[in-house]
């Protein structure tokens, strides 16, 4: 009704069209609005954890964020930084829900700005762009330049080509080699938490460690069995005394802390699933005349070599559900992953290269295997994992994930963070994402 009288006028009506898996499909009215001077339209679409998705839009009357849930959509005013021209390019979402884009000033310079759904800037840094978010809620820029939360400048690492599972590549002409270089690490909690959604760039959103976006639910009422009764009689014959069969292979459980909720983008307490992963481990080793040790708690490093020295001899393996994580570079440029029993700050509640030299190997049988059931345990070179670290350290076998993991019912899924909310009972499984078998660290000597 406004576009009448001029023929630079513009009606524009922002729709979204929304088709799931099965094909069905909806069309979702996201604004309406009227331009008489020079109309223009810049939209940018990311999705929004698996919520749905978060689109801006730039038009002559201003910057606007619409955020969708379902069907349903919300759209407010979003801020814009001065002097700006172009519109927002979010490039990656941080795991407290804020994404990391890219906005072009009247110069044509580019800034990393950091923003929220409901339309504030947090910060914003001239002349980079934002490449990677981490878990402790900083980016990396395709400077190489890392920054904190506050968009303060951290440091500076060399960025590679790296794969899912943490090696790294680098292109010379025509040539791909393998390098020895730290891993970096996503935020596992993030559907995007790198430009264009994951290593291999596609556009898909996929969350790193699922594990962490899951809890237990209420547990169903307890169904009441039969209780069979045996009766043995009075008369029964004296029975064959035979020599006592070989003790069944041993298998000590431990379980870390469940994890805390710090920080909006710190959401790590996965509730009574490791405690329910470890048992349903138990329930298996029964099952199969294996004899299951624990599940026993640890929260620090020390807990860890503790229980691995006070159990007797552990014949067949030592399997940990707990917390894994990357780990930062040093001063000399190296990094790793490392495991996070503890879920109270400190060195001590972590295992990683400054302190895996607690642990020992003294009541480990030689054929003794270490199941690392943890995000990330096996990320990264060979030589910067936990994995390796510990298969050295204690020159026994060690089995891990190189990425992240996720809790199911079904021994056999592939895939997680759909099911947020999961039964507070028996069968949960900790998986690798993706399906498939762990990998295998072997010890060295070196």
């Amino acid at each position: 009704s406004g576009c009448v009288s001029s023929s630079n006028c513009a009606a524009i009506h922002v729709k979204l069209l929304r088709v799931n898996s099965a094909g069905a499909f909806s069309i979702i009215d996201v604004m309406d609005t009227t331009e008489s001077d020079h109309p223009f339209l810049y939209l940018n679409l990311i999705t929004n954890a698996d919520t749905g998705v978060v689109l801006t839009v730039h038009t002559n009357n201003g910057f606007y964020i619409a955020t969708t849930t379902g069907t349903s959509v919300s759209v407010v005013n979003l801020q814009s930084l001065p002097g700006q021209r172009g519109p927002f390019y979010q490039q990656v979402q941080a795991q407290d829900g804020s994404f990391v884009g890219i906005a072009e000033d009247i110069q044509g310079s580019f800034s990393m700005v950091a923003f929220e759904a409901n339309g504030n800037i947090r910060w914003s840094v001239p002349n980079d762009l934002p490449k990677i978010v981490t878990a402790n809620g900083g980016v990396i820029g395709y400077s190489g330049i890392t920054y904190d939360r506050n968009g303060v400048a951290t440091g500076r690492i060399n960025l590679s080509t790296q794969s899912w599972i943490g090696h790294e590549y680098q292109t010379s002409g025509s040539s791909i080699d393998s390098i020895s270089s730290p891993p970096v690490f996503p935020a596992g909690a993030s559907f995007w938490p790198q430009a264009n959604g994951n290593p291999s760039e596609n556009l898909t959103a996929v969350a790193p460690c699922p594990c962490l976006l899951q809890t237990t639910g209420v547990a169903p009422s307890p169904t009441v069995t039969d209780v069979e009764i045996s009766a043995f009689t009075m008369n029964q014959k004296p029975a064959t005394i035979l020599p006592p069969p070989p003790p069944p292979p041993s298998y000590l459980i431990l379980e870390g802390d469940p994890g805390e909720n710090r920080a909006p983008d710190q959401n790590y307490n996965v509730g009574n699933l490791f405690h329910l992963a470890a048992l349903t481990q138990q329930d298996a080793l029964n099952g199969t005349g294996n004899l299951p040790i624990g599940p026993k708690r640890v929260s620090s490093v020390q807990d860890f070599a503790t229980q691995l020295i006070s159990n007797g001899l552990i014949t067949g393996g030592v399997i940990y559900f707990g917390h894994g994580a990357g780990e930062p570079p040093r001063l000399d440029g190296t990094a790793g992953s490392r495991l996070s029993p503890g879920e109270q700050g400190g060195l001590s509640t972590n295992i990683a290269d400054y302190n895996v030299n607690l642990l020992s190997n003294t009541q480990l049988a030689i054929g003794a295997t270490i199941t690392l059931r943890a995000c990330y345990a096996g990320f990264g070179s060979r030589r910067y994992s936990i994995a390796q670290l510990i298969a050295n350290r204690l020159q026994r076998k060690v089995f891990a994930t190189s990425g992240g993991s996720f809790f199911a019912v079904d021994p056999n899924a592939r895939y997680g963070s759909r099911e947020r909310n999961l039964p507070n009972q028996k069968p949960i499984y900790l998986l690798p994402d993706g399906g498939g078998t762990l990998g295998t660290f072997q010890p060295s000597l070196n």
